[in-house]
C-alpha cells in the first residue's frame, strides 16, 4: 500500500452537511467538518492513532493503512518500518 500525504485537508462551512463522522460515527451537524483521504470528520474526532494530538485544526496529517498520524508519529513509524525492513535484508544475506 501507498503512504498518503493529506496535505489538502478541507474545511467546510455554512451548510449543513448531516455526514457521518469517520471517528465517532456520528452526524456531523457542525458548522466545520474535515475531509480526510475521503472521509468526513469532526474537527475533534480527527487524531493522531498513537498520541492522541487533535489534528482537525492542523494544516496537514498523514494516513497509512487507514490509519492517522501526526507529522512526529508517522515519521517515527516510517524509520523503524525502513529500520526493520533493513535489518530483516541484512539477515537474509
Amino acid at each position: 500500500m501507498v503512504d498518503s500525504i493529506d496535505a489538502d485537508v478541507c474545511f467546510s462551512s455554512f451548510q449543513v452537511h448531516g455526514e457521518k463522522c469517520a471517528g465517532c460515527k456520528g452526524r456531523i451537524m457542525d458548522r466545520y467538518l474535515v475531509k480526510v483521504s475521503g472521509k468526513a470528520w469532526h474537527t475533534g474526532c480527527l487524531k493522531c492513532c498513537i498520541c492522541g494530538l487533535e489534528l482537525g485544526k492542523e494544516a496537514t496529517c498523514y494516513t497509512k493503512e487507514d490509519k492517522i498520524y501526526c507529522k512526529t508519529d508517522y515519521a517515527r513509524f516510517v524509520y523503524l518500518r525502513v529500520a526493520f525492513l533493513r535489518v530483516c535484508e541484512f539477515h537474509l544475506l
